[in-house]
């Protein structure tokens, strides 16, 4: 399993939040430089504005928006004692670590932010001081994400190349015990569990986990259903039983395959093509 030799301080306060953290922490700069900040990031409100926006804003050139946010960051960034640096550090630090090394940035935001967008927005100021970590991606292959300096991108590509084969090998969708299973079976990887295959895949373009928690193809129609029709034969290949039109409708939704209700008579429909 993926660790850290340095394994931060863990006595954060439970009402710590990042974006009055972040206001406390940039109070003493010029109220100017203050707002482009929030602006820029998204902090307290609205989305994160352009450099260009930002400038039009001010009357200032793109440019000069760009060295005044570089600046604060590394002002901010020097502040290696202020306490409220160093939970936003540890915290950002600690999650990582828990997720065998690496996580998605949109996963880190979304679970230390709560869901909370000015939260998510500061947290992203705070990743540009955070030692230790670095940022992964690789078009198509692993999705935009933040590691641990140690983490083994080399490791991490052959495990979740040997889930791609057992994967493509059954030509099926399995849940993640049964994919664990095949791949210790048939692969030699040491230091690895079950919950580390969790965090791998979770990072990887490729692979996907349908509504029903089995992990596949992130194309198969099985794990990204589109369109009411293949939604439709994914609830009864599943339930292994038949259903009534609108117990599938209804069977769509409780599933969340539709970001809007679904309508029986579309089902019905669809399944009478």
């Amino acid at each position: 399993m993926e660790s850290s030799s340095n394994q931060p301080q863990k006595n954060i306060s439970e009402n710590f939040f990042f974006s009055d953290a972040l206001k406390e922490i940039i109070s003493g700069l010029s109220k100017r430089s203050q707002e482009i900040i929030f602006i820029r990031y998204g902090v307290h409100g609205g989305n994160a504005l352009t450099l260009e926006e930002i400038g039009n804003k001010y009357n200032i050139t793109r440019e000069r928006v760009r060295q005044i946010v570089h600046e604060v960051v590394r002002k901010i960034c020097e502040k290696k004692d202020n306490p409220y640096l160093v939970q936003a550090k540890t915290k950002i630090t600690l999650a990582i670590q828990s997720n065998s090394g690496i996580i998605e940035k949109k996963k880190l935001a979304s679970e230390l932010g709560k869901s909370d967008k000015s939260e998510e927005a500061a947290i992203s100021f705070f990743l540009e001081c955070v030692d230790g970590i670095n940022y992964q991606e690789i078009p198509g292959v692993l999705k935009a994400s933040y590691s641990t300096a140690e983490f083994n991108v080399k490791k991490w590509k052959s495990i979740k190349d040997a889930a791609v084969e057992m994967l493509e090998k059954k030509k099926s969708t399995l849940l993640l015990d049964e994919l664990f299973k095949s791949i210790v079976e048939n692969y030699s990887f040491s230091g690895f569990g079950k919950e580390n295959l969790s965090h791998y895949l979770d990072v990887s373009e490729e692979l996907a986990r349908n509504s029903f928690g089995k992990w596949g193809i992130a194309k198969w129609k099985e794990v990204s259903p589109k369109g009411t029709r293949e939604k439709a034969y994914l609830i009864l290949k599943e339930t292994k039983k038949p259903l009534h039109f609108r117990e599938i409708a209804e069977e769509i939704d409780r599933h969340s395959l539709n970001k809007k209700k679904t309508h029986p008579q579309t089902v019905h429909n669809e399944l009478i093509k």
